[in-house]
């Protein structure tokens, strides 16, 4: 009895602090838990270009952010559902329905790279490819993949891809600008690429409110934060640090 009666007291007497305490956790921010966007580094400390990139908006906007690493498919889940407040992904159509857009990151291009020695100018260019290879998952635009005209085979990666094209089993690779730099990086083969590269499409990836948060008053806040932050190469000096150099030739 006596202990029940003590628990009440402290409830009664320091509800403000106990409420402040949940309310310093700050708005929950999900992270795809992938390569470059969030990983553990050899320190096993969560790093990478979308944990950064929150990590920089929190400090710039001065709204505490809680980040969480997760993967993809549960991401779209929790944004749906109000789990999480905010992302960061590419905007699709599909999703206009259950977010609101805070602000663009960045506009990331897909883009078609050659082989040595043989130029990429139009897309008309594409159909002296004997094969061109693209990731299985991969959504480029209408025009290509209606296009019959084309020789197309499917990877599972990129560094497949990639390497593929290295021993001229592929004319051409498809893909994300940034991947592909990081991977062409990674493999020392950028030598092994036409430059420079065709666009095929443009992508943005936006940070993204799920439409049930209670933060979206804060939405301008952080809008003004991520212009900044684009601003000042924040963001570039960030996707250097995890992909290397070179995506600025292949993404301008």
């Amino acid at each position: 009895m006596r202990l029940i009666t003590l628990v009440v007291v402290f409830f009664l007497l320091y509800p403000q602090n106990i409420y402040a305490e949940v309310q310093d956790n700050g708005i929950v921010v999900n992270v795809i838990h992938s390569y470059p966007f969030a990983y553990l580094d050899e320190h096993k400390q969560w790093t990478g270009t979308h944990y950064e990139y929150m990590q920089a908006i929190s400090k710039k906007s001065g709204v505490p952010f809680d980040i969480k690493v997760i993967p993809r498919a549960r991401i779209i889940h929790n944004l749906k559902s109000g789990k999480c407040d905010a992302t960061i992904m590419f905007r699709f159509t599909k999703r206009d329905p259950f977010v609101k857009y805070a602000g663009i990151i960045r506009e990331i291009k897909i883009i078609a790279l050659n082989k040595k020695g043989q130029k990429l100018g139009l897309y008309q260019d594409l159909y002296k490819s004997e094969m061109i290879g693209i990731l299985r998952t991969q959504s480029v635009s209408t025009e290509f993949s209606n296009d019959k005209n084309l020789n197309i085979h499917e990877a599972d990666n990129y560094p497949q891809l990639v390497k593929m094209l290295s021993m001229d089993r592929l004319d051409t690779i498809v893909g994300n600008a940034i991947a592909l730099t990081n991977i062409l990086n990674e493999l020392n083969l950028m030598s092994a690429v036409e430059l420079p590269a065709f666009p095929l499409a443009y992508k943005q990836q936006w940070f993204q409110f799920s439409n049930k948060s209670n933060h979206l008053d804060k939405l301008e806040k952080i809008n003004e934060a991520i212009e900044t932050l684009k601003q000042d190469g924040t963001f570039d000096t960030i996707l250097t640090r995890h992909v290397g150099n070179g995506w600025k030739e292949l993404n301008k």
